[in-house]
């Protein structure tokens, strides 16, 4: 008989490790019929039974994994295709290289401004209600 567990495919290798595994269970147990009652009978069945759901749960969580990725991908297109429906009309940022709207000029001369005392001061002011009521 030739080594099957010389393979490539994981996929081949766990179903064959997995087949041996439930051999060796029905073998251990005469196909359910009776559990072995010895503490190494009950430890190589249990071992075995261990792995095989190890093996079982490993797989369900690869499918799991497998449909997030694919639900992730799926919303991450959903959301490229709002995004480019949503900048899809004319950007009013993009000037194509032409100056858009005007350009602000300044005077070379700034006009002379009223300073009211206290406006520039840097220390926090005792006021109350009727001093600021009475500036006015």
């Amino acid at each position: 008989m030739a080594n099957p567990v010389v393979q490539n495919d994981e996929d081949e290798i766990l179903n064959y490790t997995q087949q041996l595994r439930r051999t060796f269970v029905d073998q251990i147990t005469e196909k359910g019929a009776r559990i072995p009652t010895d503490q190494d009978g009950a430890n190589l069945m249990l071992n075995a039974l261990n792995d095989m759901d190890r093996q079982a749960l490993g797989r369900k969580r690869l499918k799991v994994d497998q449909n997030l990725g694919d639900t992730m991908k799926q919303g991450a297109a959903i959301i490229a295709t709002v995004l480019d429906r949503m900048s899809a009309g004319p950007n009013p940022f993009r000037g194509e290289g032409r100056l858009v709207g005007v350009v602000p000029e300044h005077p070379q001369e700034l006009a002379a401004i009223e300073l009211v005392p206290g406006e520039l001061d840097d220390m926090a002011h005792d006021l109350n209600y009727n001093d600021f009521m009475g500036s006015k």
